[in-house]
């Protein structure tokens, strides 16, 4: 599976791949396309478990995220892409 078919290039696509799927599946970013405002409550709580990123990282992944993974974005998502839910 090319992963870049769904994430598309960007200044944090590799952030979200070193850091996102550390507890989850990267599917679930594709799953659940939040609107804005989910994203910015899902950073809020995020913020305590990348502690290891800059704030100017963080911000890049979640800009990222609120640009391209947002309600209809997707509608083909394939299957193997729909199991391993947060580990967290």
């Amino acid at each position: 599976m090319d992963l870049t078919e769904f994430f598309p290039p960007g200044p944090a696509r590799e952030l979200v791949f070193q850091n996102c799927g550390n507890c989850h599946n990267l599917g679930a970013i594709l799953v659940v396309q939040f609107t804005e405002g989910q994203w910015q409550a899902n950073q809020d709580s995020h913020a305590v478990r990348f502690t290891a990123l800059t704030e100017e990282e963080f911000e890049l992944i979640y800009d990222y995220l609120k640009t391209n993974f947002y309600p209809g974005k997707l509608t083909d998502i394939p299957e193997e892409f729909l199991s391993g839910w947060p580990a967290y």
